[in-house]
């Protein structure tokens, strides 16, 4: 794996747990966002990107109701372990496994899980590819859902 994005990555993971604190002095974890975020915008200016979709953004979560068995292990259908911060699904004859994807507010993902209700576009009601977010914890997940964007643009590395 290319070590330029295991750093960002490890960045974006970093930057989530800084953010998902609930501890109520910002100036250091600001000032790490803010490096790890620029650090980010600079890959992403670095990489070559392979194409633009326009994507449907979902939530799954491995704790709490409402998940599957494999999901629940953090098992995902490429035999990748699912993390959060790094692992999304996606319909693998789209975006093939393994491939990096930038997706806004988020930051670097990683196509490591498809489903059917992905594959099948469902939640765009077939018009829209459809990008599934894996989250930990379901609270999490609301919290992603009900506050960023449904549809966005996302870039498709080609390494």
């Amino acid at each position: 794996m290319n070590k330029f994005f295991v750093v960002l990555i490890a960045s974006g993971i970093l930057y989530n747990i800084i953010y998902r604190s609930n501890d109520p002095k910002p100036p250091m974890g600001y000032i790490v966002g803010k490096k790890l975020e620029h650090l980010q915008k600079k890959a992403v200016k670095q990489s070559v990107v392979e194409k633009k979709i326009k994507a449907r953004l979902t939530v799954y979560w491995a704790k709490g109701p409402g998940t599957d068995r494999d999901t629940a292990r953090k098992k995902s259908s490429s035999g990748a372990r699912l993390k959060e911060g790094v692992s999304v699904a996606v319909d693998p004859r789209l975006i093939p496994f393994y491939k990096r994807l930038y997706i806004p507010n988020l930051g670097i993902r990683v196509a490591h899980d498809t489903g059917t209700a992905v594959k099948l576009k469902k939640a765009s009601g077939g018009k829209l590819p459809v990008i599934d977010v894996f989250f930990e914890k379901k609270k999490d997940a609301m919290d992603f859902a009900y506050n960023y964007p449904k549809i966005v643009t996302v870039s498709v590395y080609k390494y």
